[in-house]
């Protein structure tokens, strides 16, 4: 389901009075909104409050219209006490029937016209097809799948011109596909955007999956311009972390292939609420929002951002290899064992020769063969080696062709492993340093090598907190212990 706005407010003119209408979560608070709205806008000031200029404000999951409205609001509000008349026209599109014909009623009473509010699913068809927006703000699903969508979005993926050329993410989850949406409806004149999300599109899928490239995709491009961690106990239904993004196609100079990261899931930035509403026990406060916009705007690290390069994301997923070593002994045994469809005449031939079952290793084994006139083809040796063949850390390594040293090595794919390492640490000296010391056998197979993004925030920002001392935990332990006896005496004693 798509968001709502918690309250939404219809002004009824002709009575000159309110009405307020509830939803239960998981619906996006008013002071969210709020906080999304101005990181949103700000900044763009120049380019907004000019007299005649019309802007457009776009929400491809809209619910009943409540991030468009404040939106609107927030520029005509400002716009006012600039003494400039501005045009705001909002448009968006909602999948639930009732919640899109409540949008469109709540901005017709507020005396607009609705015409750019749709009904559909975005995923499935895109109502403003050919449209580009100024502004565009959304709270995605989370966690909700896309199964329904899968085999549309799939086929047009397949188009590199189109939303989701870029990448898609696990069928459990389409968040990122509205992002992807959205960005695609930049304006190249200029646009920004704000999406609400959870944790998922910040670290999901390794390296070359569709999460993966989707997150590069907004680096390689550049639109990326900050994400900010938000407070706890903000949303009605849920307690998990959640974050804002924000997006910008005209950066300014200095924010060019930077991201700022915010921390601002800080207790300083919330204000307690009288009651709880569901999960929902903190609001944003006055002062949050505006210090969360004063760090946006100063767009330096300080203690609760880190600017960062866009380099600062990425790394090369590498596969590391071991070599295979392997003796072989008791084969008339092991071929016994093997499955009748496994067995062959080749091997026969190989299980009647004299002293077969003796220790060897892979180069004596097929030298002996080789001296027995045994015509050693590729299956023979790779069924010779997966069926004789016994892993030995003290045995030899491994050719791909027996008795030739010159030949590649021949990797143990259970003792195959990855490393990832940051695009800014040297690949070689890293691989020096970490792999080799531990095993000096492995080698780097780089053809195999994955560029993978990722936005680690909670590592970046993370705080250590000493463990308690043992003597702390035992004074505890004595006080409730003699708590406890207090009033074991006291029930006897009555």
């Amino acid at each position: 389901m798509h968001n709502i706005l918690y309250i939404n407010r219809f002004d009824i003119l002709s009575a000159q009075s309110s009405i307020y209408v509830s939803f239960c979560a998981p619906y996006t608070p008013r002071d969210i909104v709020r906080l999304m709205t101005e990181i949103t806008l700000l900044g763009q000031e120049d380019k907004i409050y000019q007299d005649g200029k019309i802007i457009s404000v776009y929400d491809p999951c809209c619910g009943t219209g409540g991030i468009l409205t404040l939106t609107k609001d927030t520029i005509e509000e400002t716009a006012k006490e600039r003494r400039v008349d501005v045009t705001v026209n909002l448009f968006g599109q909602e999948l639930n029937d009732k919640t899109y014909a409540l949008c469109k009623s709540d901005i017709i009473m507020k005396g607009d016209e609705a015409k750019g509010i749709a009904v559909g699913d975005t995923l499935l068809v895109d109502e403003f097809r050919d449209q580009k927006f100024n502004f565009m703000l959304a709270n995605p699903p989370y966690g909700v799948d896309w199964k329904r969508e899968y085999d549309s979005v799939s086929a047009e993926a397949e188009d590199k011109n189109s939303r989701f050329a870029p990448g898609l993410p696990d069928k459990s989850d389409g968040q990122l596909l509205f992002t992807l949406h959205m960005l695609h409806k930049m304006d190249p004149k200029g646009s920004r955007v704000g999406i609400l999300s959870n944790g998922s599109p910040l670290f999901n899928g390794g390296a070359g999956s569709g999460w993966s490239n989707i997150r590069k995709h907004m680096l390689d491009n550049d639109l990326l311009d900050a994400i900010i961690a938000l407070p706890g106990g903000l949303f009605y239904g849920t307690g998990i972390a959640t974050y804002l993004w924000i997006f910008d196609n005209k950066k300014p100079e200095s924010h060019k292939n930077k991201v700022l990261l915010i921390n601002a899931a800080k207790d300083e930035y919330v204000q307690p609420m009288r009651k709880n509403l569901g999960m929902k026990n903190v609001l944003v406060s006055d002062y949050g929002r505006s210090e969360i916009g004063r760090i946006y705007h100063a767009f330096e690290t300080c203690d609760n951002a880190k600017l960062m390069d866009k380099d600062d994301f990425f790394y090369t997923y590498i596969t590391v290899e071991r070599p295979l070593r392997l003796i072989y002994k008791d084969v008339k045994t092991k071929y016994a064992a093997l499955d009748e469809k496994k067995q062959s005449e080749a091997l026969a031939n190989i299980i009647a020769l004299d002293d077969i079952d003796t220790e060897r290793t892979d180069a004596e084994f097929f030298a002996y063969l080789e001296s027995k006139k045994i015509k050693t083809t590729a299956k023979l040796i790779k069924d010779c080696r997966t069926f004789f063949g016994e892993v030995s850390e003290t045995a030899p390594e491994v050719h791909v062709i027996p008795l030739d040293d010159n030949s590649d090595l021949v990797a143990d794919t259970n003792l195959r492993d990855y490393e990832s390492i940051p695009f800014k640490t040297d690949i070689q000296e890293y691989f020096q340093n970490e792999v080799l010391r531990f095993a000096p056998d492995a080698w780097m197979d780089r053809e195999k090598d994955k560029i993978g993004c990722e936005f680690p925030i909670s590592k970046l920002f993370y705080e250590y907190q000493p463990l308690r001392s043992v003597e702390d935990i035992l004074a505890d332990i004595r006080a409730l212990e003699e708590d406890e006896e207090q009033e074991l005496s006291s029930l006897l004693n009555d």
